[in-house]
């Protein structure tokens, strides 16, 4: 009897770890800043501007695009093709190990991890509500519609952002 009350208070003890890391309070994206990007392809010198929500908080880095439908129209601040809205942009202060993971996210996003230089470091094809963590150093990360045409190399210049 002692043994089954001690499994049930290490269960319960565990769900509720697994309840607080993975539960926090939803912010709206209307309540994230909004700046202009600018991705260079290295390549062949061609350019793709937008708009992109900037999460630079704990609680809007822990937020990102989870239960988003769409990538909205950056607080209404995304009105034609030239200043369509691109995404998210999770910025840091220092390069450091960042890990993404697709948890409560029905949208399937390409991952792009940016150095502080602002050159592509490295890109993963996220898949909507998977659970898999993809982790690599770096300063920043986009996530975007994977129809962008990005890759390693590629430079990406934040117009409203200083680390």
């Amino acid at each position: 009897m002692l043994s089954l009350v001690v499994v049930l208070l290490v269960v319960s003890a565990g769900l509720l770890y697994l309840g607080l890391f993975y539960y926090s309070p939803a912010v709206s994206l209307s309540t994230f800043e909004v700046e202009e990007i600018e991705i260079i392809n290295q390549a062949n010198g061609s350019t793709t501007n937008g708009l992109v929500y900037v999460a630079s908080t704990n609680a809007e880095q822990v937020q990102g695009f989870q239960n988003a439908q769409t990538f909205g129209n950056c607080n209404g601040l995304s009105r034609n093709t030239s200043t369509s809205c691109l995404g998210m942009i999770f910025v840091t202060k220092s390069t450091q190990n960042l890990c993404f993971w697709m948890h409560d996210t029905p949208l399937p996003l390409q991952q792009v991890w940016i150095l502080s230089n602002g050159t592509v470091a490295f890109i993963y094809q996220a898949q909507p509500e998977s659970l898999k963590t993809v982790c690599q150093t770096a300063m920043d990360v986009l996530e975007t519609n994977p129809s962008i045409s990005i890759s390693v190399g590629d430079r990406i210049i934040l117009q409203g952002i200083t680390h």
